[in-house]
C-alpha cells in the first residue's frame, strides 16, 4: 500500500506515513493547491486536462487537494523557470510545485540545487516501487535518490500499412507477418517489396520503399545496446563517458544504409507519417504516440485516394541479439513543499499512475509506467481501437524487452541533433550515388560494388567519433 504522503480518506482520517514522517489517525492538514507545469499542447493538453479535472472533482476534492496544471509550451520553458526559481532569481514568478521532467533537464537543475528537489524515495516505500517498472524508475534514480516519478512513457513500434502488406503477402506466400519481427528478415522482405511494387508498373526501377525510421540517434542507442555496447556512460555526478565500439558502429550503419540506398528503406518527409499518407512509404518505426498520426486515407501519384487498415508490431530486433527498445516520455519531478505539499503530490501522482495508469496514459498516446496500473485493467475505456492495440503492444514489450534510455546527459539535445542530421545526410547522397550509377548502365551489382559499402561505414565511424569529441 502507498503512503500516500497525505491522508488516504476523510472517512477513516488513516494514512501511513506524510515523506519521512509516521503519523497516527491523522486528519487531512487542510485545502492544498498544487500547481503542475506541462508543456503539452492542443489533444494531450486537453486530455491531461480531463485527467486532471477528474482528480480534483473526486478523489481531490474527497482529500481537499486541488491540482492546476499549466501549460508552459516546451520542454526549455520548464527547464528555464524552474531553474529561475530554485536560483531565486524569478522573482514573482510563480513556484511550481510539479513539473514534466526528463533527465538531462534534472543534471541541470541539480547543478543549481539539488536540496530544492523532492526524493520522491521518501514518500514511497520499497514495496510502493516495485509497484512500477523498474527501467522506468530508473530513468529519475540519481544515487541513492529518486527525482522523477514514470507516471506515463511512450516506447517505440513499427506502423505499417496493413492493407497493402496484405496484397503483398497474398501474392508472395513466401514472406508473411513473422518476416518484421528481426531487421534481417525484414531486410529481405524490403527487397522483394520494392521489386514486387517496381513490376506493377510500365517504368522499370521505381519499386517502392518498405519502411522508414522517425529517429536515427534512438535507433543507435538501442541497438548499441543489443548488441552490447552502450555508447555512453553517465555517472552520478553528471559526466559522461562515450564508448563507440567500431565494429557495431560500421554494422548499425549498414543495416539501414545499404537497403535505403537501394530504395528498400526510404523517408524524406519531416515525419514517416507523411511519407506514409503520401504512399511513397508502408511502413515506420515510431513512436507509440504516433499512432494518433496514422493516417487512414492514402493519396496516390495518380490522384487517387486509398483508405487503409494500420498493423501494428513490435520493434524488431536482431537475430541472436537482445530485444531491446527505447522508453520516451517525460515523468513528474517536484520541488520539496514541505510535509504537507509533498503528501499530496505523491498522492496525485499515485492515482494518475495507478488507479488511472491505463485511462491516463492512453488519453495521451502512451501506455502505463506502472505495474499495479496495468493490471487494474480498464482497458475497454480505450475507446479508439488501434490506440489500444497499440499501448497494449507497448506494455508486452515492456515485458519482454530491455527498456533503455534516449541521450539524457547535459547537452545531449546537440549531440542528438548532430547525428541525426549527419546520417540523414549520408542516406541522400548514398542514395543519389547508388540512382547515378543505374543512371550509368551499370547492373544493380556492379551498382553494390560501385557504393563500396565498407568504406561509406568507415567513413561514418570516423565522423562519428568527431561528434561525440573522441578524436
Amino acid at each position: 500500500m502507498l503512503r500516500f504522503c497525505m491522508a488516504v480518506s476523510l472517512i477513516t482520517g488513516l494514512f501511513l506515513t506524510g515523506c519521512g514522517k509516521e503519523t497516527e489517525t491523522e486528519q487531512a492538514a487542510g485545502p492544498v493547491t498544487l500547481t503542475f507545469w506541462h508543456y503539452y499542447n492542443d489533444a494531450q493538453k486537453d486530455a491531461l486536462d480531463e485527467i486532471v479535472a477528474e482528480y480534483n472533482d473526486t478523489v481531490g476534492k474527497e482529500r481537499q487537494i486541488t491540482v492546476e496544471a499549466v501549460s508552459l509550451g516546451s520542454i526549455e520553458d520548464i527547464t528555464t523557470k524552474v531553474e529561475s526559481v530554485v536560483q531565486g532569481s524569478g522573482g514573482e514568478m510563480e513556484r511550481p510545485d510539479m513539473f514534466l521532467a526528463y533527465r538531462d533537464m534534472l543534471q541541470e537543475i541539480r547543478a543549481v540545487s539539488e536540496d530544492a528537489l523532492l526524493d520522491f524515495r521518501t514518500c514511497y516505500t520499497t514495496e510502493d516501487l516495485d509497484g512500477y517498472y523498474a527501467d522506468f524508475l530508473a530513468e529519475g534514480e540519481f544515487g541513492d535518490a529518486l527525482y522523477i516519478m514514470p507516471a506515463s512513457k511512450s516506447t517505440e513500434l513499427l506502423f505499417m500499412n496493413q492493407t497493402v502488406l496484405d496484397a503483398f503477402f497474398r501474392e508472395n506466400e513466401a514472406y508473411s507477418a513473422a518476416d518484421l519481427q528481426t531487421w534481417e528478415s525484414m531486410a529481405e522482405m524490403a527487397e522483394a517489396f520494392y521489386h514486387w511494387t517496381d513490376e506493377k508498373t510500365s517504368q522499370p526501377g521505381d519499386g517502392k520503399a518498405l519502411i522508414g525510421i522517425d529517429n536515427f540517434s534512438n535507433y543507435f542507442i538501442v541497438q548499441s545496446n543489443a548488441l552490447g555496447s552502450p555508447i555512453y556512460e553517465t555517472a552520478d555526478d553528471g559526466s559522461v563517458t562515450f564508448h563507440l565500439d567500431k565494429a557495431h558502429v560500421k554494422a548499425l550503419f549498414l543495416n539501414y544504409y545499404i537497403p535505403y540506398t537501394k530504395g528498400y528503406y526510404g523517408g524524406s518527409a519531416k515525419y514517416r507519417s507523411d511519407d506514409l499518407r503520401q504512399d511513397t512509404l508502408y511502413g515506420y518505426v515510431g513512436s507509440l504516440a504516433s499512432v494518433a498520426y496514422f493516417p487512414q486515407t492514402v493519396y496516390r501519384e495518380d490522384g487517387s485516394e486509398m483508405e487503409i487498415t494500420m498493423g501494428i508490431y513490435p520493434y524488431p530486433y536482431f537475430r541472436g541479439g537482445e530485444k531491446t527498445v527505447i522508453q520516451q516520455g517525460a515523468g513528474i519531478a517536484a520541488l520539496d513543499g514541505g510535509e504537507e505539499k509533498n503528501r499530496a503530490i505523491a498522492d496525485f501522482i499515485k492515482w494518475i499512475s495507478e488507479d488511472k495508469g491505463v485511462v491516463y496514459a492512453s488519453m495521451l498516446s502512451y501506455m502505463p509506467a506502472s505495474k499495479t496500473g496495468v493490471e487494474a485493467g480498464n482497458w475497454d475505456l480505450i475507446e479508439d481501437e488501434n490506440v489500444r492495440k497499440a499501448v497494449t503492444i507497448g506494455v508486452e514489450q515492456v515485458r519482454d524487452y530491455r527498456m533503455v534510455r534516449g541521450f539524457d546527459f547535459e547537452g545531449a539535445y546537440e549531440v542528438r541533433m548532430n547525428l541525426e542530421d549527419y546520417f540523414k545526410l549520408c542516406l541522400a547522397e548514398g542514395r543519389k550515388e547508388y540512382q547515378s550509377y543505374l543512371r550509368d548502365g551499370m547492373t544493380a551489382e556492379e551498382a553494390e560494388a560501385a557504393m563500396q559499402y565498407d568504406e561509406k561505414a568507415e567513413a561514418f565511424y570516423g565522423q562519428i567519433t568527431d561528434l561525440f569529441g573522441l578524436n
